[in-house]
């Protein structure tokens, strides 16, 4: 055990330093591109980086992450499933079916994940609560 202890922790040093290296160079490099070119075309480069189209995910952690530009979500392919917390389905509340379920949330939590849309009436509240308790109380086999 205590020759395991100095291996994580190279490990980890390695692991933050690499990204830490992505992060500066992305900032040195990229973002003084980008700044040399009109703002339509900068605007353009970037959200092509916001694209998931056939994206293979496994253990992403979506955690607080603004999910409104990208574009693909219901094409993500998934090998396991993935971290999404409260506040990413606050900021992205019409987020696609496909990509709640590809992230492993069972059909009741998706029904929940509904309730973040802003502007519901107490009558769509309603009908959301009993498709919830639907689901929770006749679980069918979900793959």
């Amino acid at each position: 055990m205590d020759q395991l202890i100095p291996v994580v922790g190279t490990t980890a040093l390695l692991g933050s330093a690499l990204v830490g290296g992505i992060f500066f160079a992305f900032s040195s490099f990229i973002m003084k591109a980008l700044a040399g070119v009109p703002s339509e075309e900068g605007i353009g480069a970037m959200q092509s980086i916001n694209v998931f189209e056939n994206t293979l995910l496994t253990e992403t952690v979506f955690a607080n992450t603004d999910l409104t530009g990208a574009t693909g979500l219901d094409t993500c392919r998934y090998v396991g499933p993935s971290t999404l917390d409260h506040r990413t389905l606050a900021r992205n509340p019409h987020l696609p079916s496909e990509f709640l379920r590809g992230c492993g949330l069972s059909d009741h939590e998706i029904e929940f994940a509904k309730l973040y849309r802003p502007g519901l009436t107490n009558e769509e509240i309603t009908t959301i609560g009993y498709r919830i308790i639907e689901l929770r109380t006749d679980p069918a086999i979900q793959f």
